[in-house]
């Protein structure tokens, strides 16, 4: 009982205390609930997601295997430039870590209700230079960038200033706009092999995120199976699997864009191709817009005072901390001699080389540094690469990065070699000491950055210096071998053994006039100009000036097949290539007397050796007697504006191309030095060199007909096709028409030469083949319209390219405003020319064969029986 009671004391008391925690429950629940009421949708949105977040130019969430991005919308209509860099792959013939490898894009976003909706600027918009609003408006509705993406907006950030979208799509899609592996890669084969890659997007996932002032990235892993196609037909390999880790990123391009500088087609200028509408009632025009940085000096009052001043932002190349210690010297010197340039327009350390920072935030993938990248591929790489992104709005780059393949050193040390064994005793070793590998990795960088300035290449650069004095080692020391470092300058051949011991350079010495000259047209300041148009008056009178200076010529690339201008050759050197080929040839035969000796220490199984010994015959034909065939029917070409008063072109005079001919013929009678008969017995059998030599002359003298006929079209100055064939014929066949014995050398020739007059008269072939052109690729047959367009000389500020107003033409098609075509003459039949010939050789059997006697009438006889069974039709 007494229990009973007790509880029933208690039992108020229980009651009253819970029900004050029911009521404290209830109110920490609706606290909490209204606590929850009152989060945005931002904060729900988020809220126990575990996002990684950065922020920069906007704010970018990593969550879930998605990437959220919190878009600015005072970005809205703002152009953006979309890239991609690798930041690591699986197989490095497909692309090198830190390269920028697809063609960047431009795009913008725009706001439809709940929908942003990303847009790409596929095609720069038409310069308007009228100010009528129609026009304005009919522009704008003929070039809007289309929609790639429509992205929902999930929710608004809480100030209402940015919205948040799921841009997973937009970075981790694969597109021709974003593919990240270069055409130009080691597995092209040097573009041989189309590599067709297939997305897989079940091998892709979302590695990271990255955000700075001005940009965003998203690093992501992608899966490729990859098809090989050879020459565009053959099936090499299929389904090969590469897989690369790409940052795409979006930079924000300036908001103040910078001011454009119109190209002009008399100067080597990189540029992007644009369309005018101009005042007037013409239509179209073609516009041009250089590529350059934008380079503003930090003190407008003292630069305009001629004070040496520091622009705003200097361009800066970070060196790769990954290449060998010993090269970054020579890479600095490399970049940095472009400073002598600059000082001269009134800039200070202009542009600058720096490694790496050992600060852990700095990003090397990142597109706001251009970078001199260390690439281990494959062999088949011999040349630096490079990479530029631009604002083609107006020019400017904003990127522009090297990248070194570790097997240039092998082109390097070929070069130096093959050019110089015969003068410089250090080069006679299976390595280079490293001075002199290093003058070559910083003569390759100068150059490498020139075209990162914006600088085209300039073959005819190096036809400016008379040949002998390449020889003085004062001339050399002073001017180098070629007053312009984008020319193609090699190792000096010219300079013999004594003139080395003197002092003369054997490598370029830095940049030359015309680079200080091309470096004021493109960056100097013009004060007073508020707009392009306004700058045009300048650029042309400091052109028309440069004509004064005979250092400061210019030439646009030469067709890879067939040459226009002997003044514009790669690989060339000195304004007569005739007497620099009678240098180069002397210095070669001193070679091929020595190498075996040189070269025999460390090499028992003479694979050296055997690979110099290809190298030389290389030197001596394809880099040297086939580019003499370019004075025969050519034109030296000049590029001119109708107020000069110079010719736009004219043709090489007669004695000139005879001087060419007699000496390619006299070669090619005069071999017997390159036949090291002792060393040949000791590699694995081959044919002789003299025959392939032999051949190539002949080739080369055959394939100029057409040029030929051009030139007499244009000009008496130069051969008929008819006279070009006789001079021809008088110089191979001379001992027979004088009836005197032959010797095997002759005999060879005449062989050789009538081979090739069998083979493009067609007689051999099927009836339905009439002309040679029809099926002999060594033939070129390229547009006659668009050659007499070229050398009568448009008087326009420019002419116009294929495709002129393609945004996205590559830059190797335009530089220069175009290379310079293999032109030919309207087609001209060749067939009848080269049967006459026939007739004429057999004509002239037929008299001396009974005369003759030995090895003469037998080697007669026999082009006889070569000759009527060409003639019997099968």
């Amino acid at each position: 009982m007494r229990k009973i009671a007790y509880i029933l004391c208690l039992l108020p008391i229980l009651v009253g205390v819970m029900g004050d925690v029911y009521a404290v429950g209830r109110k920490k629940k609706e606290k909490e609930q209204a606590k929850e009421e009152m989060k945005s949708e931002y904060q729900k949105f988020f809220e126990n997601k575990n996002a990684e977040t950065v922020k920069g130019l906007m704010v970018v969430h990593k969550m879930n295997g998605k990437v959220y991005v919190e878009f600015p919308l005072r970005l809205l209509n703002r152009e953006m430039l979309l890239a991609s860099s690798i930041a690591d792959i699986s197989d490095n013939g497909e692309g090198v870590v830190g390269q920028f490898a697809a063609e960047p894009q431009t795009v913008m976003f725009t706001r439809n209700g709940n929908t942003i909706n990303a847009r790409m600027i596929k095609v720069a918009k038409v310069e308007n230079q009228q100010d009528r609003e129609p026009v304005k408006k009919a522009i704008e509705q003929s070039a809007m960038p289309g929609i790639t993406h429509s992205l929902k907006i999930e929710v608004f950030t809480p100030d209402s200033s940015a919205v948040v979208l799921d841009m997973t799509p937009f970075f981790m899609e694969h597109t021709v706009h974003t593919n990240p592996f270069s055409s130009y890669a080691a597995n092209s084969k040097w573009g041989f092999v189309y590599r067709d890659h297939k997305y897989r997007p079940e091998r892709g996932m979302l590695r990271g995120i990255k955000a700075n002032g001005n940009s965003i990235a998203v690093t992501c892993q992608l899966g490729y199976d990859v098809d090989y196609i050879i020459i565009g037909m053959f099936l090499g390999s299929r389904d090969l699997k590469v897989s690369a880790t790409i940052d795409k990123m979006l930079l924000l391009l300036p908001e103040e864009p910078m001011m454009p500088r119109l190209a002009d087609s008399r100067v080597g200028v990189c540029f992007i191709p644009r369309a005018s509408i101009e005042d007037g009632q013409q239509g179209l025009q073609p516009l041009y817009l250089t590529k350059r940085w934008r380079l503003e000096p930090e003190n407008r009052d003292k630069y305009g005072k001629g004070e040496l001043v520091a622009p705003k932002k200097p361009i800066v190349f970070y060196i790769d901390s990954l290449i060998p210690g010993k090269w970054k010297k020579y890479i600095r010197e490399g970049v940095e001699e472009w400073n002598k340039a600059f000082e001269r327009i009134g800039f200070k350390n202009a542009v600058q080389a720096k490694e790496f920072p050992k600060d852990p935030a700095f990003d090397a993938l990142d597109i706001n540094h251009s970078v001199i990248r260390y690439a281990p591929t494959s062999s088949w790489m011999y040349s630096p690469q490079n990479s530029m992104h631009v604002d083609i709005r107006t020019g400017e780059i904003l990127n522009a990065s090297i990248y070194m393949h570790h097997n240039m050193l092998s082109t390097f040390y070929r070069l130096r070699v093959i050019a110089t064994m015969a003068t410089d005793p250090e080069v006679r070793a299976t390595e280079l000491p490293d001075h002199v590998m290093g003058g070559m990795i910083r003569n390759y960088i100068t150059r490498e950055v020139g075209v990162c300035l914006g600088l085209a290449n300039n073959y005819k650069a190096s036809s400016a210096y008379p040949v002998d004095s390449l020889r003085s080692a004062s001339f050399t020391r002073k001017y180098g071998l070629s007053p312009s470092v984008m020319d193609d300058v090699p190792c000096n051949y010219v300079a013999q053994p004594d003139d080395v011991r003197d002092g003369a350079c054997l490598t370029q010495n830095g940049i030359g006039e015309y680079d200080y000259f091309l470096i004021k047209w493109l960056y100097q300041p013009i004060m007073d100009a508020k707009t392009s148009r306004d700058e045009r008056a300048t650029l042309d009178h400091w052109i028309k000036e440069s004509r004064e200076n005979p250092y400061c010529r210019f030439g646009r690339d030469p067709f890879i097949i067939a040459s226009v201008d002997p003044g514009i050759l790669p690989g060339d050197l000195g304004d007569d290539q005739v007497k620099a080929m009678k240098y180069k040839i002397a210095n070669l035969k001193i070679a091929y007397a020595n190498f075996d000796k040189w070269f025999a220490k460390n090499d028992k199984t003479l694979d050296m050796r055997s690979y110099l010994y290809n190298l030389l015959s290389v030197s001596l034909s394809g880099q040297g007697l086939k580019n003499l065939g370019a004075y025969i029917g050519g034109f030296y070409v000049n590029e001119v504006m109708a107020d000069e008063n110079l010719p736009a072109y004219r043709v090489v005079p007669k004695a000139k191309q005879r001087e060419v001919i007699r000496f390619l013929l006299n070669q090619a009678k005069d071999l017997s030095w390159i036949e090291r008969k002792d060393f040949i017995r000791q590699i694995p059998m081959r044919a002789p060199q003299v025959n392939d030599v032999r051949v190539d002359i002949i080739n080369t003298l055959f394939s100029r007909t057409r040029m030929v006929a051009l030139s007499a079209e244009k000009s008496k100055e130069g051969y008929q096709p008819e006279e070009y064939m006789d001079e021809l014929y008088r110089i191979v066949w001379e001992g027979t028409l004088k009836k005197r014995p032959l010797d095997k050398v002759e005999r060879d020739l005449q062989m050789v030469f009538l081979a090739a007059v069998i083979a493009t008269s067609t007689v051999a072939d099927e009836a339905s083949v009439i002309d040679p052109s029809a099926r002999a690729s060594a033939l070129v047959s390229v547009d006659y319209e668009r050659l007499n367009r070229f050398l009568e000389g448009k008087k326009e500020f420019m002419p116009e390219p294929p495709n002129a107003f393609d945004s996205n033409l590559s830059p190797s098609t335009v530089e220069g405003f175009y290379a310079q075509y293999g032109f030919t003459s309207k087609p001209y039949p060749q067939g009848h020319l080269f049967y006459r010939m026939l007739l004429k050789i057999e004509t002239l059997l037929k008299e001396t064969v009974s005369s003759s006697s030995g090895d003469t009438r037998l080697h007669y006889e026999y082009l006889l029986y070569k000759i009527k069974k060409s003639k019997e039709i099968q």
